[in-house]
């Protein structure tokens, strides 16, 4: 069991570390925690926590300051990515009974919603900027409790 911790811990180190990217004036490398809640297949309602590695991409020069902000005010890069994140993890939660949910590896689950995003082009928001995620970490899956 111990073994199974070490190498899990390990992994998700492996993972941060490749997150990371080199950015510019016109990209930045952000990270979220978003809530999700979704039905799944067998119609139950659950909450999933994932944390969420992406960089921020825009055509326009300069969009950050020296000290990495917004030069542009109106620019909402964290709210879009939240929406984008959760619409990948609703489509693959829709696929799964809640007990498949709750024994499926998260680090594949995370892999799912990333591959997902990318082969529905989710990640082209607009012709002037885009969002590409670089990790999406499932933390926690939640069953709502019946009232």
């Amino acid at each position: 069991m111990k073994i199974t911790r070490i190498l899990s811990t390990l992994l998700m180190m492996v993972i941060l570390c490749n997150c990371t990217t080199k950015t510019n004036k016109t990209s930045r490398q952000f990270e979220n925690l978003v809530e999700t809640t979704a039905i799944s297949k067998d119609g139950k309602e659950l909450s999933t926590y994932s944390r969420n590695f992406y960089v921020f991409e825009s055509k326009r020069e300069n969009l950050f300051d020296e000290k990495g902000f917004f030069i542009s005010k109106n620019n909402e890069a964290d709210e879009l990515a939240k929406v984008i994140v959760r619409s990948g993890v609703r489509s693959v939660i829709e696929k799964y009974t809640l007990d498949s949910l709750l024994n499926l590896n998260k680090l594949k689950f995370g892999s799912a919603v990333k591959t997902y995003l990318h082969n529905t082009n989710m990640e082209d928001t607009t012709q002037n900027f885009n969002i590409r995620f670089n990790g999406i970490l499932i933390e926690k899956i939640t069953p709502k409790k019946d009232l």
